[in-house]
């Protein structure tokens, strides 16, 4: 995301309803315009925008891979999006699908997807290190590390949002128009007996606390 888009963004908070994030998004919007030499002509109309759903063509059962659903919910509240699941008619397995405005969905589902690529690159090795287990260690194995990701992700999350918002007032606010789809949809939990591993679950952790969109995003010229 370039400094014109990351004005923009503000600017469309700075209509939020909330009068302190809306001052708020307004003072800083207007700092980085300054710091950029640009002026409020060199943005366009912000027209009103329709959410958008990306399905991620990313799969899950209830007995495998699950923390998927997971680590979405921790991931898309933070880029102002909404998530849910979806399941074909007598398929067992889900797809991860994100809602929200389509800059802000979009992001969601790269950071997303890199995020799972990370788990997953993990999993890959371990089962590589582990040829002859059993399926119940080797899943125990894996979800105790993925749950120690999503749990480190989430404080890391919990910390930058602390931070935005003792120095702006900001936090990522999930839209009414995006939250609505998934009222009134019921909770899916997950059908696993595996058992908690927690030097598996502490490297999770760690890993969940260290990583960071930020290079991917930079390397692809988007931020």
């Amino acid at each position: 995301m370039n400094i014109k888009d990351k004005i923009e963004k503000l600017l469309r908070l700075s209509e939020s309803p909330n009068e302190n994030e809306a001052k708020a998004a307004l003072l800083k919007a207007r700092k980085l315009m300054m710091e950029h030499k640009l002026s409020e002509a060199d943005f366009k109309v912000l027209e009103k925008q329709e959410p958008v759903k990306i399905e991620t063509g990313i799969y899950f059962t209830k007995k495998t891979n699950y923390w998927i659903t997971q680590l979405l919910t921790v991931i898309a509240p933070n880029y102002a999006c909404n998530n849910y699941m979806n399941k074909k008619y007598r398929k067992k397995s889900h797809q991860a699908i994100i809602y929200g405005f389509k800059e802000d969905a979009e992001l969601c589902e790269r950071v997303f997807k890199y995020a799972v690529d990370c788990v997953m690159s993990w999993i890959k090795e371990l089962k590589k290190s582990m040829r002859g287990q059993t399926a119940y260690i080797i899943n125990s194995y894996v979800d105790s590390y993925a749950q120690g990701f999503i749990d480190g992700l989430k404080e890391s999350y919990d910390e930058q949002t602390e931070e935005n918002e003792q120095e702006w007032g900001l936090v990522a606010v999930v839209p009414p128009e995006v939250k609505a789809v998934t009222d009134g949809m019921k909770p899916v939990y997950p059908n696993n007996d595996t058992f908690f591993a927690s030097e598996y679950y502490g490297n999770g952790f760690m890993d969940g606390r260290r990583f960071s969109m930020e290079k991917r995003l930079e390397s692809e010229g988007t931020v």
